[in-house]
């Protein structure tokens, strides 16, 4: 498979989970009402900078905490399926799905 063929495979994943979202936009403004209820000030500043254009050094630093405090939220985040994370090079760049 050449890598246009997979750049092509994973535009249309990112369009069909569009589609899925719209399909469950009231569930997940829900999920994310709640999630933003339960976190410090901190946390929501890392969230909203967490738009994929941003590796977690950058956060870190623009939040003002470590690099592994955001490391942790990034992975909790994960495991909650409430971000996806692009790793280019070294860097990490996380995205918020909701």
């Amino acid at each position: 498979m050449t890598s246009d063929e997979k750049q092509e495979i994973l535009r249309e994943l990112r369009r069909i989970a569009s589609y899925l979202a719209l399909l469950a936009e009231d569930k997940i403004k829900e999920k994310r009402s709640a999630f933003e209820a339960k976190i410090t000030t901190k946390r929501k500043q890392m969230w909203n900078l967490m738009d994929g254009t941003k590796n977690i050094s950058c956060i870190a630093n623009k939040v003002g905490v470590s690099q592994e405090a955001v490391r942790i939220f990034v992975i909790e985040l994960e495991r909650e399926g409430l971000v996806e994370v692009q790793a280019e090079g070294r860097g990490r760049y996380p995205r918020r799905l909701i």
